[in-house]
């Protein structure tokens, strides 16, 4: 409860202040042919939900090298995104200090994804020592797949809500207090952050983004858990098996894969910023940013729910992979289509919304 109580109040006052602090250091986000929002707002949520998350799990304790090396990682990914926010750094500076920070983390920790699992049926895929070149790419896509997704208010934020709940759940069953700390204090500060971007109720004049620094502070933190999970020292057994991570990662996964494929079929850098993302394709289709944001989230927990249902009854690691590669499949066949499949389902959500 002490968790909930640090998190939820340093991430509030957090907020109140660096909304103030973020015009005079110029930490503002500018309206653009890509940005379509009024006026300029403050990057400012992923700082706040860093100092909320983080400085609750350091005041309770207890204070580990393991926390306090993820809390001086963290802080450099940080940095890092609130340089991006400033300064729009290029993608090549971005890509080299994301995987220069998952190393340092990796070796000081000692932790990587050592194994894939059962996942083609033919008994464990065990990576070696190649697996820290896989841990580090996936760790860096999946703040780049988090940082892609930030695109409408709220995404981002509620996304990573239902991954951490989904670790947290998982982390429960099995006893891990520290993952479970990390998870409860990152859904607290990010749902108090949420409050303020979404501003559901027009208390604040002005709302706030999360920024790069945030997309990618969640992005790297989710991942880093998975990875954690999957990793446990002593010789114990992991939290779940690798395939689930896919479930607990589906949203902005999909949407990463799929974009990338699209702009290298265009021959254009699969980096380049655009338009195409799955949320502007709703807002294209007519569904008001909140309608699109119900969507999405919605899609999250039930591929959340439907990986941890495979771990529950230990559906065969192969099947789950096969299940996973099948909806990414009508996923892409979906966002090419998609006049066709939401038509009726925009006349629902404008009755509810």
């Amino acid at each position: 409860m002490s968790l909930i109580i640090y998190s939820s109040l340093v991430t509030l006052f957090s907020l109140i202040i660096m909304k103030r602090v973020s015009l005079s250091i110029g930490l503002l986000d500018k309206p653009n042919e890509r940005k379509l929002h009024d006026g300029m707002v403050p990057l400012i949520g992923g700082i706040c939900v860093f100092v909320g998350a983080f400085s609750s799990l350091l005041i309770i304790g207890p204070i580990t090298n393991e926390l306090l090396s993820l809390f001086l990682v963290a802080m450099g990914i940080v940095l890092l995104g609130v340089l991006d926010d400033k300064y729009d750094l290029s993608v090549t500076i971005r890509l080299f200090f994301q995987s220069v920070l998952t190393i340092s983390l990796i070796f000081y920790q000692g932790h990587y994804i050592s194994y894939l699992g059962n996942i083609l049926g033919f008994g464990n895929i065990s990576l070696g020592v190649f697996g820290i070149v896989f841990t580090i790419i996936a760790v860096v896509a999946a703040i780049n797949a988090f940082n892609m997704l930030d695109g409408i208010d709220g995404l981002v934020g509620g996304s990573s809500i239902v991954s951490l709940i989904g670790i947290a759940a998982i982390a429960y069953t099995n006893s891990n207090i520290t993952i479970l700390s990390i998870c409860i204090a990152m859904i607290v500060a990010l749902s108090v952050y949420l409050f303020f971007n979404i501003n559901p109720f027009k208390v604040f004049k002005n709302k706030v983004f999360m920024g790069d620094a945030g997309s990618m502070l969640v992005g790297f933190l989710i991942t880093w858990l998975i990875v954690l999970s999957l990793e446990l020292p002593d010789g114990r057994e992991s939290l779940f098996r690798p395939v689930t991570a896919l479930y607990l990662l589906a949203l902005p996964l999909m949407d990463m894969i799929a974009i990338m494929y699209r702009r290298v079929k265009k021959k254009e850098s699969p980096f380049k910023a655009d338009r195409d993302h799955i949320h502007h394709i709703f807002m294209r289709l007519g569904f008001s940013d909140r309608q699109a944001l119900l969507i999405l989230v919605i899609f999250a927990t039930l591929f959340m729910l439907l990986g941890l249902s495979f771990e529950y009854f230990a559906v065969p690691e192969w099947f789950s992979l096969l299940i996973f590669c099948a909806f990414f499949l009508f996923y892409c066949h979906f966002i090419q289509h998609a006049w066709v499949y939401t038509k009726n389902l925009k006349v629902l959500l404008d009755k509810i919304l």
